[in-house]
């Protein structure tokens, strides 16, 4: 109090309006346009591969479309993206990403995701000279190439698929060998005809090793049928033992009357024949041939198989007695044909 009049209680401050940056920051807010969250990669397939395979990046927060957002493989970005939404992305890796691994990273509006590892393999080709091959013999170059010359030498494992056969239709390596330094190998496939009648056949030639990815190519083996001619058909082999210098008769038909071009084998392997009409053949056992299935090949086409023994020649193990006077009988175990032990007996000349 001053003078005798009473004191004024001070005046209270306005309150202060808001500022801009808050009234947007509350705008944001109430129409979902808040910070953006960062995205998320729960997974990549495949996790390891070539830059010129394909790389699917699924996840969430990538948003609807790409508009400015990236992938990036071990900080350099994707070579080409064929798909985006908000969990699914579908990208080309970089051509210039080096073996081994490398983080995967999808930024959106400048929030990078979290790092998922991919891994960058080197290819190995397969190399097929000749798609289609005509029976019924010939053959065709076989390779492999690898990306990059390499430090040092690589076994190759090659395998094949298809209708036809390997060791029937056709016989063809099983390994080739990238010598040091070099990006390439070769091999030969070669054509065997031992089922033409079965129609054209396909043949899939894989390469592979490990750390690399593996690669095909396919080749058509062509039947040679053109006119149509039933295949020989074998009924029975009379006797179906015998040993070498042994002669058994092949019964069917559809042979021919004349051998020709014509031919027989046992277990893959030709043999010589001493009589041939269109029902039956009369065969030599060969000193090569071993048991397996008789085949008659007529004009391209393969009979049916039927097995056929080849008997050894009787061993003998020992004599016992070993000596003796003129007379005296002997005993020689033998192991005969049928596998059992027979006694030869010594008598006096």
């Amino acid at each position: 109090m001053t003078d005798g009049q009473p004191a004024l209680a001070p005046r209270a401050k306005p309150a202060q309006r808001p500022g801009r940056a808050l009234l947007l920051a509350v705008a944001w807010s109430l129409l979902g346009l808040g910070a953006q969250a960062a995205p998320v990669i729960s997974s990549i397939s495949p996790e390891s591969g070539s830059v010129s395979n394909g790389v699917t990046v699924t996840g969430t927060g990538f948003g609807a479309s790409k508009g400015t957002s990236t992938v990036t493989f071990g900080g350099t970005e994707a070579s080409g993206y064929s798909s985006w939404s908000d969990t699914r992305i579908e990208v080309l890796p970089p051509t210039s990403l080096g073996f081994g691994a490398s983080a995967v990273v999808v930024t959106v509006g400048g929030e990078a995701s979290n790092g998922v590892e991919y891994r960058r393999l080197p290819w190995l080709r397969a190399a097929c000279s000749d798609r289609r091959l005509r029976e019924p013999s010939g053959s065709v170059t076989i390779g492999v190439s690898r990306e990059g010359t390499g430090s040092g030498a690589l076994l190759v494992s090659v395998t094949y698929g298809g209708t036809a056969t390997n060791d029937w239709d056709y016989v063809a390596p099983e390994t080739l060998t990238i010598e040091a330094g070099k990006t390439a190998a070769q091999g030969t496939l070669f054509i065997s005809d031992d089922s033409g009648r079965e129609g054209n056949e396909t043949i899939i030639v894989q390469v592979s090793a490990e750390g690399f990815l593996s690669h095909s190519c396919e080749m058509t083996l062509e039947d040679n049928d053109p006119d149509g001619k039933p295949a020989p058909v074998i009924t029975r082999l009379s006797p179906a033992a015998a040993g070498v210098g042994g002669l058994f008769t092949i019964t069917g038909s559809n042979f021919g009357a004349t051998k020709g071009s014509s031919r027989v084998t046992m277990n893959k392997r030709w043999v010589p024949t001493r009589s041939w009409s269109d029902t039956s053949i009369t065969v030599a056992v060969p000193g090569w041939v071993t048991t397996g299935d008789v085949l008659v090949r007529v004009g391209g086409q393969a009979s049916n198989g039927v097995a056929f023994t080849v008997v050894p020649h009787p061993v003998i193990s020992r004599l016992d007695p070993t000596q003796g006077p003129v007379g005296t009988s002997e005993s020689a175990p033998q192991k005969t044909r049928a596998g059992l032990n027979d006694t030869i007996r010594g008598t006096e000349r």
